[in-house]
């Protein structure tokens, strides 16, 4: 497994050192509020640099109260710009069921703030010592739709993603971090595979898993972290089936679209905000083979690219068309990087 490293911020700096800075948020409640943050000198020594040129950034600073965020194992889109607070936010766990020192489980949420240099922590991640009693407490419980809400009704995404994969986005119109469980559009509220702080949090889960029982299954939104509020989102979406993209799907949010497109092996998935509902594409042509796969967005052509086909063929890229909603085989000449399936 290959960790997140600061190349990928430096990388985040060279696309976002060169527009000019939003206005201040106003009325904001979360911590994000007043970003963007005046630049520090090390942006203009990032807008100083020349064609094929690094640029050592040095460690981040600390969050006063939480410290330094880890790396993201798996996490190929680990690390989400959101141009108007210049910054990026970064979630996904990395080293399987780990615990960090302080008793948090790494379904943490942090922000990186680029004009700063500085981590921001958005959420710690749950705290296993005290989540047994925090159940007891009432302060975590299962909502009538089957979700798990913290005692001011907010939705807490416990252990949502193994690792980030391609399941994050940002949707730049509603100003909210935007993200898929790695369980599907279900979710299972109580997931135990992976699940860091497990033994030590069983006479809670179990409790949780109690609360559950007769409670139908309900097909749900993505999950949201909303800039403004500072508070995690997610509602009972309008459908009644569930839609399994399937494969480790590539989550995007198109603006042109003003929809989220999960484009997985077994389908594209679309969720429309403003309906709230999800729908089928039911793309034609070959798929892939939907395992660990790389891809991303051609704003150009209009397509979503997943490195996953058959490359026994010589079919391991392969490309799904917005407007014909069909996937093709590229087959590129010369040298690339194999498919991630297996």
């Amino acid at each position: 497994m290959k960790a997140f490293g600061f190349g990928a911020i430096c990388l985040v700096f060279t696309a976002l050192a060169s527009t000019s800075p939003t206005l201040y948020a106003q009325d904001k409640k979360g911590p994000l509020a007043a970003l963007p943050s005046k630049p520090g000198p090390h942006v203009e020594k990032i807008k100083a640099m020349g064609d094929n040129e690094w640029l050592k950034l040095g460690i981040p600073a600390a969050d006063p109260k939480w410290g330094k965020a880890r790396g993201s194992s798996w996490g190929a889109k680990a690390l989400i710009l959101a141009p108007d607070k210049r910054g990026a936010f970064l979630f996904g766990e990395g080293v399987h069921a780990y615990v960090k020192p302080d008793g948090h489980s790494m379904d943490d949420l942090w922000f990186y703030d680029l004009n700063a240099h500085a981590w921001i922590c958005l959420y710690p991640g749950m705290n296993t010592k005290t989540f047994t009693q925090r159940v007891k407490d009432k302060a975590l419980l299962i909502d009538d739709n089957g979700q798990l809400i913290d005692g001011d009704q907010q939705p807490i995404p416990l252990h949502t993603l193994v690792h980030a994969w391609g399941y994050l986005t940002y949707d730049s119109d509603r100003k909210k971090l935007a993200f898929l469980s790695w369980n599907g559009t279900a979710g299972n509220p109580i997931p135990r595979y992976f699940l860091g702080g497990e033994k030590q949090m069983d006479e809670g889960l179990k409790l949780l898993e109690e609360q559950l029982k007769g409670k139908k299954k309900q097909v749900f939104s993505p999950w949201f972290y909303d800039v403004a509020s500072g508070k995690f989102e997610r509602s009972p979406a309008n459908n009644t089936t569930p839609i399994n993209a399937g494969g480790f799907p590539q989550f995007h949010y198109l603006p042109s679209k003003k929809q989220f497109f999960a484009v997985g092996s077994e389908t594209v998935a679309i969720f429309d905000p403003a309906k709230g509902q999800w729908t089928d594409a039911k793309a034609k042509g070959p798929s892939p083979k939907g395992y660990d796969a790389c891809g991303c967005y051609d704003s150009k052509r209009g397509r979503f690219y997943r490195n996953d086909g058959d490359d026994s063929k010589g079919e391991g890229l392969m490309a799904y068309d917005i407007e014909s909603n069909s996937w093709s085989h590229l087959k590129p000449t010369g040298n690339a990087p194999p498919p991630a399936s297996q």
